[in-house]
């Protein structure tokens, strides 16, 4: 009887312990997605502070802050016409950081007037129909990415828009790649094509309703 009991006893706590392992395999795994976006949060916002702070310190016109930068998105080094959503956050980033540096920051999307409709209020656009014709602005903000091995190299510059001279210059490296997602890269999904099956065509068979004795010459 001890016997049984104890085997008994002994089936019942690997039940428990094998599932246990199994539940908590799932937010293992969860835990391990949240620490990764966490780092690369932190990453982004130290990436973007030191980016900031170096375009500061390395200002040219010392004292006298640069009038007007208009901020541009940051490109793929390869593609210069070309920008992901990691560039976009990063401009978008440089207007807060530049302006609470005491830089005069101007945001060229502002439309010739707040659209209203269904989905909300707007003002700042990239219709080019809906912008102003001219933009006046002293200098421009442009910054490039380009990956290699496991990092992202990432420069900034202000460069004067009247005869291209660097006045500012920022160079930083992001270490956590393989977003796919931020950097708009991931691998397309094909789904397999069933082949059509070809069209097949009937010979109907029918009678005339008659027999030799019957029918007609």
């Amino acid at each position: 009887m001890k016997a049984i009991l104890l085997k008994t006893l002994v089936l019942g706590l690997g039940v428990m312990l094998f599932g246990g392992c199994t539940k908590q395999e799932p937010q293992i795994i969860e835990k391990e997605k949240i620490v990764y976006k966490v780092k690369a949060y932190d990453q982004l916002e130290e990436l973007v502070l030191d980016l900031a702070n170096q375009l500061q310190s390395s200002n040219k016109l010392g004292a006298t802050l640069p009038n007007e930068i208009a901020i541009t998105a940051f490109v793929d080094l390869h593609q210069l016409n070309k920008t992901t959503k990691f560039g976009r956050v990063l401009s978008e980033s440089f207007y807060n950081e530049l302006f609470l540096r005491g830089f005069n920051v101007l945001d060229f999307r502002g439309q010739n007037a707040i659209s209203v409709n269904a989905d909300g209020e707007f003002f700042i656009t990239r219709d080019v129909k809906k912008l102003s014709k001219e933009v006046k602005n002293s200098y421009v903000l442009v910054g490039t990415y380009s990956s290699f091995g496991k990092g992202v190299a990432v420069n900034a510059r202000i460069i004067d828009n009247s005869d291209g001279k660097v006045i500012a210059s920022a160079r930083s490296i992001y270490n956590v790649a393989g977003n796919c997602a931020l950097f708009e890269n991931c691998p397309k999904v094909t789904t397999p094509v069933t082949p059509a099956k070809p069209a097949t065509k009937t010979i109907k068979i029918t009678t005339d309703n008659c027999s030799k004795k019957t029918c007609p010459k």
